[in-house]
């Protein structure tokens, strides 16, 4: 029933709005706003679905130079393509939204001789569902530090180790 990795936003509308006002024959006053949208780096997109099982497994082989455990046969094991309690997933939210900002600007020029002005504005801008990794799937605190249980119990979701998440969940100003 999903059409696509990530459905499309279409509900973006970027309007901008400027103006110049001439106050007197020296002074003038000039502002602006819109709204800006930004995209979704391939970056992000690529950092999820082909990392998980059964597109990409990843296996860490450990040796030591007194007992070496890279021997034929044994470098690469057979991967399961199942994710296992060791195995770090990756994703990224279906309904993902384009981030988007506001941009405002309010600006005084003044001429004060020939060849000689003053100019002093506000530039600002407030960046509303910026890119981010969430990662749902860490352990609790234990609940009696003075027995504590293993990492992989206190997961909300055991079957598997880290699972990350990339989402609109941030915001700047």
């Amino acid at each position: 029933g999903i059409n696509g990795l990530v459905s499309p936003d279409r509900n973006n509308f970027g309007p901008r709005l400027g103006f110049a006002y001439n106050v007197g024959r020296q002074t003038v006053i000039r502002g602006g706003v819109g709204v800006f949208y930004g995209f979704t780096r391939g970056l992000e997109l690529s950092s999820g679905y082909h990392l998980d099982p059964p597109y990409n497994v990843s296996e860490t082989v450990n040796s030591n130079p007194v007992t070496p455990t890279i021997l034929p046969g044994t470098l690469f094991p057979l991967a399961t393509a199942v994710p296992t309690p060791t195995s770090s997933l990756f994703s990224v939210n279906h309904n993902f939204p384009s981030n988007y900002t506001y941009e405002y600007n309010l600006t005084l020029q003044r001429e004060l001789g020939h060849s000689l002005s003053l100019q002093v504005g506000y530039v600002g801008s407030s960046s509303h569902k910026l890119i981010g990794r969430d990662l749902i799937n860490q352990a609790h605190v234990d609940a009696n530090p003075a027995n504590p249980t293993s990492i992989q119990s206190r997961r909300p979701f055991q079957g598997a180790a880290d699972i990350s998440i990339t989402d609109s969940i941030d915001q700047a100003n």
